[in-house]
């Protein structure tokens, strides 16, 4: 199985290996569908732009609205939410990453730093010199975390900065 999020339709799409659409989560919020036949620019969009799923049937997605950031974990049986992270409140990101212990890891593009959030709310920030506006993350097979950032270091307009798990640890 796929997943696509599709923020432009409010939804995330699970798809089959031919592409063919079986599921979709709606993010739509039913009670403002009076806006958008009356004063549609009023509707307040949800964005679903990440998820993570975890393979014990549990989920987490990072939603925008009013360009505030949402992270919530979803129990998938049910599409019913579990638990809403508090994160901070300017954090603007694109992708998350779960470890086994519901601890997540999110790329902050705009105060150019990665956060690590738990479910007490301990909140970790990660800045280092060669992050400048992270975007998207994963992981390698070794350990090495690799970091979609718009910085112009190399002449191009985006790049890939690689940070191994010491850098993390000593918070540069």
């Amino acid at each position: 199985m796929i997943v696509a999020c599709d923020p432009s339709g409010e939804r995330i799409v699970f798809l089959d290996n031919n592409l063919g659409e079986i599921g979709v989560w709606s993010f739509h919020d039913a009670s403002q569908d009076h806006l958008l036949r009356t004063q549609p620019q009023l509707y307040q969009k949800v964005y679903p732009y990440a998820a993570y799923f975890l393979g014990n049937d549990t989920s987490y997605v990072l939603t925008h609205r009013q360009d505030k950031c949402r992270l919530e974990e979803f129990d998938n049986s049910s599409e019913t939410p579990k638990f809403t992270y508090n994160i901070p409140q300017s954090l603007q990101s694109y992708s998350i990453y779960v470890d086994q212990a519901k601890k997540c890891l999110i790329p902050d593009k705009l105060n150019h730093r990665l956060v690590s959030v738990d479910k007490d709310s301990n909140i970790d920030e990660y800045k280092c010199k060669t992050i400048q506006e992270p975007y998207s993350m994963t992981f390698l097979s070794t350990g090495t975390l690799c970091v979609t950032d718009w910085n112009k270091s190399f002449g191009t307009s985006g790049g890939i900065t690689v940070i191994s798990e010491v850098n993390l640890k000593e918070k540069h």
